[in-house]
């Protein structure tokens, strides 16, 4: 091709190529060369920059694919530098954008002084990293030595703002989709998960925009599972996702679930230099706010403690409850109060019935059922009232009603001995027995004295616990001695028998009555049981 030179339209004619540049200067293959619609530029033969018809320009390429397009033909890095008189143009000086080298292609951007790098936006810096490695958002400098990330914003003004903002990128309204916070390290053989937040959704309803919080932590060889979850109203549930239905249809605003000892247990412990304790505390007003403090009334139950149990149905049901109610009218400085002690009867009943009740007077109140004392040696303590010098125990241990049957025997022979009626009964109130007996009997070829035997409990073995009672007969006159006077019962020290005694008439002793002619007898009689 012709050389043209026009002094209007410049030179023209001239191509060219990378290894012949058209426009060379002392070096025949460094220079400049064009094609159609094409500058390019080359050095040592081969083309190092070309301009296309589309004003892309490529370096070390021959096409462009975007308006700069900086090609590497090797796995060597390939980055821009920027350096000024501050940085100095070392090899560890300025700042470099490109992609790493050495087959592990990166892009990286890589400040080499100890400065930070911007990010902007509407010409306002809206991210920073420091030089020391931390992440600025919507500020300037680090609020102190140990943050890595710092977001700052302006103050939420309702529930949708934050400063920090995490979704997932599922559109389907899935439930259990949303956004996650995650926390990690290293535990000397590598780098681990150890536990995340979760705001996820709580349904996979289209539109329904219910949603719940929940917290997961890692055991030792485990995954991280969820520990925690705070539903979309507002439950606490801990150990367990499930918001189950307890007595009465409630869903309590805390539940723990556990599968031993250790997570299901509940524990409340107070470390001070003083006598206070820990507290468990329930309020109860009429108010219709929290906050408020409206005054109760009697008889308003101001806080229960329930005892749930499934049924196998899915539902919890009461066995057994303590309530704390008022018990008289309050006032200003005056709150009396009660405790009720209620469990549910067996036979299909899910009620429960009040048993026991404490009143703000101090009596205690048996509402439905028996004291029963289960320990031999315990029961009723009447210490408080105090006793006389050298009074022994002042436990009322026990109380039986019940009967018996009394038997007629001889101290020398028992003949044969027939019963028309034959009835015992007793009262045992502590140690002392009450005894009421009628026979009526008859007998044939007995002798000796009169015994009543078959007693329910044997007399004290104490020292002098001779027991005297009364009794009422006829055909008293065969068995009747006349130098005896009035006959009472006796029942001797350790003895399980009745027998009858009179004092002598002369003052020379005790008589027993014999058993001849008797053949019927009322006994009242009172003896202290071992």
């Amino acid at each position: 091709m012709a050389l043209t030179l026009n002094g209007t339209t410049g030179l023209s004619g001239i191509v060219g190529s990378a290894g012949t540049p058209a426009l060379q200067g002392t070096d025949t293959n460094t220079g400049y060369f064009f094609g159609t619609d094409i500058l390019g530029l080359s050095t040592g033969g081969s083309e190092r920059l070309r301009v296309a018809s589309d004003g892309k320009i490529s370096i070390g390429i021959g096409t462009a694919r975007q308006l700069l397009h900086i090609h590497e033909d090797s796995t060597g890095a390939c980055n821009l530098v920027f350096t000024n008189t501050t940085t100095g143009t070392a090899a560890a000086d300025g700042f470099i954008i490109g992609l790493g080298g050495g087959g592990d292609p990166n892009g990286q951007i890589w400040h080499q002084e100890t400065k930070a790098i911007k990010f902007g936006t509407s010409d306002t810096e809206r991210l920073r990293i420091a030089s020391a490695g931390e992440v600025l958002i919507g500020r300037t400098s680090k609020a102190n030595d140990i943050n890595k990330l710092v977001v700052t914003g302006t103050s939420p003004a309702d529930s949708y703002d934050s400063q920090l903002y995490l979704e997932g990128s599922e559109t389907t309204g899935a439930v259990n989709t949303g956004g996650a916070l995650a926390f990690g390290g290293h535990d000397n053989t590598g780098f681990r998960n150890w536990a995340n937040i979760y705001g996820m959704k709580e349904n996979s309803t289209g539109g329904n925009t219910a949603s719940y919080m929940s917290f997961h932590t890692r055991a030792n060889s485990g995954n991280p599972e969820e520990k925690l979850r705070i539903t979309s109203t507002g439950r606490l549930l801990l150990g367990t996702a499930v918001d189950s239905l307890f007595n009465g249809g409630r869903n309590a605003s805390f539940q723990q679930e556990g599968t031993d000892a250790a997570t299901s247990a509940l524990a409340i412990t107070r470390n001070s230099n003083d006598a206070n304790p820990s507290y468990i505390s329930f309020g109860k007003s009429r108010g219709t706010s929290a906050g408020a403090n409206t005054a109760v009334q009697n008889g308003d139950v101001i806080g229960t403690i329930e005892f749930n149990a499934g049924d196998g149905s899915g539902a919890f049901n009461a066995h057994a409850l303590i309530k704390g109610s008022v018990d008289a009218a309050p006032g200003n400085s005056d709150a009396p109060g009660r405790l009720s002690f209620w469990t549910t009867p067996d036979g299909g009943s899910t009620t429960p019935t009040e048993r026991l009740r404490i009143g703000s007077d101090g009596n205690v109140e048996i509402v439905d059922g028996d004291l029963v004392i289960s320990t031999a040696g315990h029961g009723i303590d009447f210490s408080a009232s105090g006793g006389p010098q050298g009074s022994g125990s002042e436990i009322l241990d026990d109380y039986e009603e019940g009967t018996f049957t009394p038997t007629v025997t001889a101290s020398s022979s028992t003949g044969t001995v027939s019963y028309i009626n034959q009835y015992g009964f007793y009262t045992k109130v502590g140690n002392m027995v009450n005894l009421w007996i009628m026979l009526n009997f008859t007998e044939s070829g007995s002798s000796g004295d009169l015994q009543i035997e078959s007693l329910p409990f044997g007399n004290s073995s104490t020292t002098g616990s001779y027991a005297v009672g009364a009794f009422q007969c006829n055909d008293m006159e065969d068995s009747y001695q006349s130098n005896v006077g009035q006959y009472t019962t006796y029942i001797a020290p350790s003895a399980t028998k009745i027998t009858l005694r009179g004092t002598k008439t002369n003052g020379s002793g005790f008589e027993s009555m014999a058993i001849q002619g008797m053949s019927y007898m009322r006994i009242q009689h009172t003896y202290r049981a071992n």
